[in-house]
C-alpha cells in the first residue's frame, strides 16, 4: 500500500465572481522514501493540491475526495487530529521563508518551541537537539548562528532553517511547495541536493512542487505534470524527459533553455493559461495545443494508466506503454 493515496480531489472556492475550481479530480499515489515532483505552470492546481492535503485551504475553499495517509483518511477529519498529523507526520516547507519565520524571533525560539510542544523535551534538550539538526542541513557554525534573527540570514540560510524545523519530529512525508523561490541558481541547486540527501539520510519521503521541469532532473523518482487543476500525465523521471507522451509536457520541456540552441530565443507556450472560472468542458490544454483533435474541444480526456505511467490525452501515443 503506498503511503500517500489521492483520489478524485476537488478543490473550489468560492468568490464574488463564481467557483473557481481550482483541483479538478486528481489522482495520485506516493510510496514511502520516494521524491515525487509536482509540476506545472502557476495558477495549474499545484499548491492547492498540496494544501488540501494539509488542510490548509483558506476559508472560502472547500475540498472534496478522499486523501489516504498510511491506510487512514485524513481529509475532512476533525482538526485537532489533523494538527496532531501536520506536527509529527506530514511537514511542508512553503516557498518564502522570510515570511514564514517570525522576524522578532531567534532561530532559537523558534525551533525550540516546536520539540518542546510536541515532544514535551526541556529547553535545553530541544536546543541541544535543534543545533544537531541545523548541522545535519549543512548550516555551518550552527550553535553561533542558532541565535540569529531571520533577517541575519541569507535566503538560502533561511530555506534551510525552515527544512530543518519541518524535520525536527521526524515527518514521514515532507512537502516542499517551490522551495527554491527567489533564490540564485547556485543556491537552488544546493537545496534540491539538501533535500535528496534528506531522503537518503532520514527515509523521509518528499513531495516537490515547482513549476521548474529541468530543477526535478536529477532529484526525484516520478513526475506528475499538472494542467488546469488536472494531471496532464504522470511517469518515471527519466522516461518523462526521454520521451513525453502528452503535447503540455513537451511543450514544457521545450522551455528549458539548452546550451545547443546557440543564440535562439528562449522557447514559450503559446497562448494563456484557462480561466479557472470557467474551465472548458473537454482538455484544459486543448486551445494552446497543437496537436488538437476536434473532441479534444468537448470531451475531458480520462487519465488512463498502462505500466508505470498515466496519461490524459485523446492522441495515441505508444510511449506510453513505456
Amino acid at each position: 500500500m503506498s503511503l500517500l493515496q489521492v483520489r478524485n480531489l476537488e478543490v473550489t472556492f468560492a468568490t464574488a465572481d463564481g467557483p473557481v475550481h481550482a483541483v479538478n479530480g486528481v489522482n495520485f499515489d506516493v510510496d514511502s522514501g520516494e521524491i515525487l515532483a509536482i509540476v506545472g505552470e502557476s495558477g495549474s492546481g499545484k499548491s492547492q493540491t498540496a494544501f488540501a492535503i494539509m488542510g490548509l485551504l483558506s476559508r472560502r475553499g472547500q475540498a472534496s475526495g478522499s486523501v489516504k495517509f498510511d491506510g487512514r483518511e485524513i481529509l475532512g477529519i476533525p482538526e485537532p487530529a489533523l494538527a496532531g498529523i501536520r506536527a509529527t507526520e506530514i511537514a511542508i516547507i512553503f516557498q518564502n521563508p522570510m515570511t514564514s519565520l517570525n522576524p522578532f524571533m531567534r532561530i532559537s525560539e523558534q525551533m525550540t518551541e516546536v520539540l518542546m510542544q510536541h515532544e514535551n523535551l526541556s529547553k535545553r534538550a530541544a536546543l541541544d537537539q535543534c543545533i544537531r539538526m541545523l548541522d545535519a542541513v549543512q548550516i555551518p557554525d550552527a550553535r553561533e548562528r542558532i541565535g540569529m534573527f531571520p533577517h541575519e540570514c541569507s535566503g538560502g540560510m533561511r530555506q534551510r532553517i525552515m527544512i530543518a524545523i519541518s524535520l525536527l519530529c521526524r515527518p514521514r512525508i515532507l512537502i516542499a511547495d517551490e522551495p527554491t523561490t527567489a533564490l540564485d541558481v547556485t543556491v537552488q541547486a544546493q537545496i534540491v541536493d539538501l533535500l535528496k540527501s534528506v531522503r537518503d539520510q532520514f527515509g523521509t519521503t518528499i513531495i516537490l512542487i515547482t513549476h521548474d521541469l529541468g530543477l526535478v532532473a536529477g532529484i526525484s523518482d516520478r513526475i506528475m505534470v499538472m494542467y488546469g487543476g488536472q494531471v496532464m500525465e504522470c511517469g518515471p523521471t527519466d522516461v518523462i524527459f526521454s520521451a513525453p507522451s502528452h503535447p503540455y509536457t513537451s511543450a514544457l520541456l521545450d522551455t528549458i533553455p539548452r546550451l545547443d540552441r546557440g543564440q535562439e530565443e528562449l522557447r514559450v507556450i503559446v497562448g494563456d493559461p484557462p480561466d479557472m472560472l470557467a474551465l472548458p468542458a473537454g482538455c484544459p490544454f486543448q486551445p494552446r495545443c497543437p496537436a488538437r483533435l476536434p473532441k479534444c474541444a468537448d470531451t475531458r480526456p480520462v487519465l488512463e494508466t498502462t505500466g508505470k505511467r498515466s496519461r490524459a490525452c485523446h492522441l495515441h501515443c505508444p510511449a506510453t506503454s513505456q
